[in-house]
Protein backbone atom coordinates (compact mmCIF):
# COMPACT_ATOMS: atom_id res chain seq x y z
CA UNK A 1 0.00 0.00 0.00
CA UNK A 2 2.85 2.36 0.83
CA UNK A 3 4.47 1.80 -2.57
CA UNK A 4 1.11 2.32 -4.31
CA UNK A 5 0.59 5.59 -2.45
CA UNK A 6 4.06 6.81 -3.38
CA UNK A 7 3.51 5.91 -7.01
CA UNK A 8 0.20 7.74 -7.04
CA UNK A 9 1.79 10.82 -5.44
CA UNK A 10 4.60 10.87 -8.00
CA UNK A 11 2.09 10.65 -10.85
CA UNK A 12 0.10 13.54 -9.39
CA UNK A 13 3.25 15.67 -9.04
CA UNK A 14 4.20 14.90 -12.65
CA UNK A 15 0.72 15.85 -13.86
CA UNK A 16 0.83 19.14 -11.94
CA UNK A 17 4.25 19.99 -13.41
CA UNK A 18 2.99 19.26 -16.94
CA UNK A 19 -0.12 21.39 -16.41
CA UNK A 20 1.90 24.32 -15.04
CA UNK A 21 4.36 24.10 -17.97
CA UNK A 22 1.52 24.03 -20.50
CA UNK A 23 -0.17 27.00 -18.82
CA UNK A 24 2.98 29.10 -18.89
CA UNK A 25 3.69 28.17 -22.50
CA UNK A 26 0.23 29.04 -23.79
CA UNK A 27 0.11 32.27 -21.77
CA UNK A 28 3.39 33.40 -23.34
CA UNK A 29 2.24 32.32 -26.79
CA UNK A 30 -1.07 34.14 -26.40
CA UNK A 31 0.68 37.27 -25.19
CA UNK A 32 3.06 37.27 -28.15
CA UNK A 33 0.22 36.76 -30.62
CA UNK A 34 -2.00 39.44 -29.14
CA UNK A 35 0.82 42.00 -29.11
CA UNK A 36 1.85 41.28 -32.69
CA UNK A 37 1.13 44.33 -34.80
CA UNK A 38 -0.40 46.27 -31.93
CA UNK A 39 0.74 49.88 -31.52
CA UNK A 40 3.07 50.39 -28.59
CA UNK A 41 1.82 52.47 -25.67
CA UNK A 42 4.92 54.66 -25.83
CA UNK A 43 4.33 57.84 -27.77
CA UNK A 44 6.29 58.53 -30.95
CA UNK A 45 7.46 62.14 -31.06
CA UNK A 46 10.79 61.81 -32.83
CA UNK A 47 12.29 60.05 -35.83
CA UNK A 48 11.32 56.52 -36.86
CA UNK A 49 13.67 54.16 -38.71
CA UNK A 50 11.88 51.62 -40.88
CA UNK A 51 12.88 49.15 -43.56
CA UNK A 52 12.83 45.48 -44.47
CA UNK A 53 14.52 42.85 -42.33
CA UNK A 54 18.26 42.70 -42.88
CA UNK A 55 18.63 46.25 -44.17
CA UNK A 56 20.73 47.27 -41.15
CA UNK A 57 18.32 49.43 -39.15
CA UNK A 58 19.39 48.19 -35.73
CA UNK A 59 23.12 48.51 -36.45
CA UNK A 60 22.51 52.07 -37.63
CA UNK A 61 20.54 52.85 -34.47
CA UNK A 62 23.29 51.51 -32.20
CA UNK A 63 25.95 53.45 -34.11
CA UNK A 64 23.96 56.66 -33.71
CA UNK A 65 23.24 56.06 -30.03
CA UNK A 66 26.46 54.57 -28.70
CA UNK A 67 28.94 54.28 -31.58
CA UNK A 68 28.97 50.50 -31.28
CA UNK A 69 28.07 47.60 -33.56
CA UNK A 70 26.05 44.98 -31.68
CA UNK A 71 25.36 41.35 -32.47
CA UNK A 72 21.78 41.83 -33.67
CA UNK A 73 18.85 39.45 -33.97
CA UNK A 74 15.45 40.02 -35.51
CA UNK A 75 13.09 41.76 -33.09
CA UNK A 76 9.31 42.03 -32.98
CA UNK A 77 9.25 45.04 -30.65
CA UNK A 78 10.09 48.69 -31.51
CA UNK A 79 13.15 50.03 -29.70
CA UNK A 80 12.81 53.56 -28.26
CA UNK A 81 16.06 55.44 -27.66
CA UNK A 82 17.52 58.94 -27.60
CA UNK A 83 20.14 60.38 -29.97
CA UNK A 84 22.25 63.34 -28.93
CA UNK A 85 22.26 66.29 -31.32
CA UNK A 86 25.10 68.73 -31.98
CA UNK A 87 23.20 71.30 -29.92
CA UNK A 88 23.41 69.05 -26.88
CA UNK A 89 19.70 68.29 -26.98
CA UNK A 90 18.34 64.82 -27.65
CA UNK A 91 15.72 63.49 -30.04
CA UNK A 92 13.75 60.27 -29.84
CA UNK A 93 14.85 57.56 -32.26
CA UNK A 94 12.52 54.60 -32.83
CA UNK A 95 13.98 51.49 -34.46
CA UNK A 96 10.95 49.70 -35.91
CA UNK A 97 11.20 45.96 -36.74
CA UNK A 98 11.16 44.98 -40.40
CA UNK A 99 8.89 41.95 -40.09
CA UNK A 100 6.05 42.05 -42.64
CA UNK A 101 3.46 41.05 -40.03
CA UNK A 102 4.10 44.37 -38.25
CA UNK A 103 3.29 46.64 -41.20
CA UNK A 104 0.01 47.84 -39.69
CA UNK A 105 1.75 48.81 -36.47
CA UNK A 106 4.45 50.55 -38.51
CA UNK A 107 1.84 52.86 -40.03
CA UNK A 108 0.64 53.80 -36.55
CA UNK A 109 4.19 54.63 -35.49
CA UNK A 110 4.99 56.90 -38.44
CA UNK A 111 1.73 58.79 -37.95
CA UNK A 112 3.14 61.19 -35.36
CA UNK A 113 6.81 61.00 -36.38
CA UNK A 114 8.78 64.18 -37.03
CA UNK A 115 10.70 62.36 -39.73
CA UNK A 116 11.00 58.88 -41.23
CA UNK A 117 14.22 57.14 -42.28
CA UNK A 118 13.72 54.24 -44.68
CA UNK A 119 16.80 52.01 -44.79
CA UNK A 120 17.43 50.05 -47.98
CA UNK A 121 19.84 47.23 -48.71
CA UNK A 122 20.91 48.29 -52.23
CA UNK A 123 22.74 45.08 -53.08
CA UNK A 124 19.97 42.83 -54.39
CA UNK A 125 16.94 43.15 -56.63
CA UNK A 126 14.83 41.29 -54.07
CA UNK A 127 15.54 43.77 -51.27
CA UNK A 128 14.74 46.70 -53.57
CA UNK A 129 11.44 45.09 -54.60
CA UNK A 130 10.52 44.53 -50.95
CA UNK A 131 11.39 48.15 -50.15
CA UNK A 132 9.25 49.36 -53.05
CA UNK A 133 6.35 47.36 -51.66
CA UNK A 134 6.83 49.06 -48.30
CA UNK A 135 6.94 52.49 -49.97
CA UNK A 136 3.78 51.70 -51.92
CA UNK A 137 1.84 50.93 -48.74
CA UNK A 138 3.41 53.85 -46.89
CA UNK A 139 2.38 56.37 -49.55
CA UNK A 140 -1.10 54.88 -49.85
CA UNK A 141 -1.75 55.21 -46.15
CA UNK A 142 -3.24 58.38 -44.69
CA UNK A 143 -1.31 57.60 -41.50
CA UNK A 144 1.83 58.77 -43.30
CA UNK A 145 1.43 62.51 -43.74
CA UNK A 146 2.70 64.05 -46.99
CA UNK A 147 4.29 66.77 -44.85
CA UNK A 148 6.53 64.26 -43.03
CA UNK A 149 10.17 64.45 -44.23
CA UNK A 150 11.45 61.15 -45.60
CA UNK A 151 15.05 60.01 -45.99
CA UNK A 152 15.66 56.91 -48.09
CA UNK A 153 19.09 55.73 -46.97
CA UNK A 154 20.95 53.15 -49.02
CA UNK A 155 23.02 51.29 -46.45
CA UNK A 156 26.04 49.02 -47.07
CA UNK A 157 27.46 51.19 -49.86
CA UNK A 158 30.93 50.00 -48.85
CA UNK A 159 30.24 46.67 -50.56
CA UNK A 160 31.10 46.21 -54.26
CA UNK A 161 27.62 44.96 -55.23
CA UNK A 162 25.79 47.97 -53.74
CA UNK A 163 23.92 50.17 -56.22
CA UNK A 164 24.15 53.96 -56.02
CA UNK A 165 21.26 55.81 -54.40
CA UNK A 166 20.46 57.44 -57.76
CA UNK A 167 20.09 54.01 -59.33
CA UNK A 168 18.04 52.75 -56.38
CA UNK A 169 15.67 55.69 -56.80
CA UNK A 170 15.08 54.80 -60.45
CA UNK A 171 14.42 51.16 -59.58
CA UNK A 172 12.07 52.04 -56.70
CA UNK A 173 10.00 54.37 -58.89
CA UNK A 174 9.77 51.65 -61.54
CA UNK A 175 8.66 49.04 -59.00
CA UNK A 176 6.09 51.31 -57.31
CA UNK A 177 4.66 52.24 -60.70
CA UNK A 178 4.30 48.54 -61.53
CA UNK A 179 2.59 47.87 -58.19
CA UNK A 180 0.25 50.77 -58.78
CA UNK A 181 -0.91 49.20 -62.03
CA UNK A 182 -1.41 45.74 -60.54
CA UNK A 183 -2.80 46.87 -57.19
CA UNK A 184 -0.22 44.91 -55.21
CA UNK A 185 -0.41 45.28 -51.43
CA UNK A 186 1.09 43.78 -48.30
CA UNK A 187 -2.33 42.74 -47.11
CA UNK A 188 -2.97 45.79 -44.93
CA UNK A 189 -6.72 46.08 -44.84
CA UNK A 190 -7.36 49.10 -42.62
CA UNK A 191 -9.43 51.91 -44.08
CA UNK A 192 -6.55 54.40 -43.93
CA UNK A 193 -4.34 52.41 -46.29
CA UNK A 194 -7.09 51.85 -48.87
CA UNK A 195 -8.85 55.19 -48.66
CA UNK A 196 -9.78 56.71 -52.01
CA UNK A 197 -9.35 60.18 -50.51
CA UNK A 198 -5.57 59.85 -50.54
CA UNK A 199 -4.05 62.16 -53.14
CA UNK A 200 -0.94 60.03 -53.54
CA UNK A 201 -0.34 57.01 -55.76
CA UNK A 202 -2.70 58.39 -58.38
CA UNK A 203 -3.51 56.28 -61.41
CA UNK A 204 -3.73 59.17 -63.85
CA UNK A 205 -0.03 60.07 -63.64
CA UNK A 206 3.28 58.29 -63.05
CA UNK A 207 4.48 57.86 -59.48
CA UNK A 208 6.99 60.46 -58.36
CA UNK A 209 8.62 61.02 -54.98
CA UNK A 210 8.69 64.74 -55.69
CA UNK A 211 5.00 64.99 -56.64
CA UNK A 212 3.60 62.47 -54.17
CA UNK A 213 5.10 63.96 -51.01
CA UNK A 214 4.87 67.62 -49.97
CA UNK A 215 7.88 67.38 -47.68
CA UNK A 216 11.25 66.62 -49.31
CA UNK A 217 12.12 62.98 -50.04
CA UNK A 218 15.91 62.72 -49.81
CA UNK A 219 18.09 59.89 -51.12
CA UNK A 220 21.52 59.23 -49.66
CA UNK A 221 24.11 56.46 -49.32
CA UNK A 222 26.34 55.37 -46.49
CA UNK A 223 27.31 52.47 -44.28
CA UNK A 224 26.83 51.60 -40.64
CA UNK A 225 30.00 49.52 -40.83
CA UNK A 226 32.09 52.16 -42.58
CA UNK A 227 34.16 54.99 -41.17
CA UNK A 228 32.15 56.99 -38.64
CA UNK A 229 30.70 59.54 -38.35
CA UNK A 230 31.13 59.92 -42.13
CA UNK A 231 29.27 56.68 -42.92
CA UNK A 232 26.05 57.85 -41.29
CA UNK A 233 26.46 61.61 -41.78
CA UNK A 234 23.39 61.91 -44.06
CA UNK A 235 21.22 60.34 -41.37
CA UNK A 236 22.51 62.65 -38.63
CA UNK A 237 22.00 65.67 -40.90
CA UNK A 238 18.44 64.54 -41.53
CA UNK A 239 17.73 64.04 -37.82
CA UNK A 240 19.23 67.42 -36.95
CA UNK A 241 16.85 69.13 -39.38
CA UNK A 242 13.65 67.31 -38.42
Amino acid sequence: LFCLAMETALILVAVVIVLITCFLFFRESSSSTSDLGAPTKQKVDGVVIIGCSGAGKTVISHQLISGSIPQTVSSMIPAFNEVKLSSGNTVQLVDFPGHERLRQSMLQHVKSAKGVILVVDPRTTHSIKQTALLIYELFKSEDFSPTTPLLIFCNKNDTPEAKSHDRVKVLLVREVESMKKTGTTMGITDSSSTSTSSKRIQKDRPFSFELDNIAPVTFASGSAHGEQPKGLAPIMDFIENC
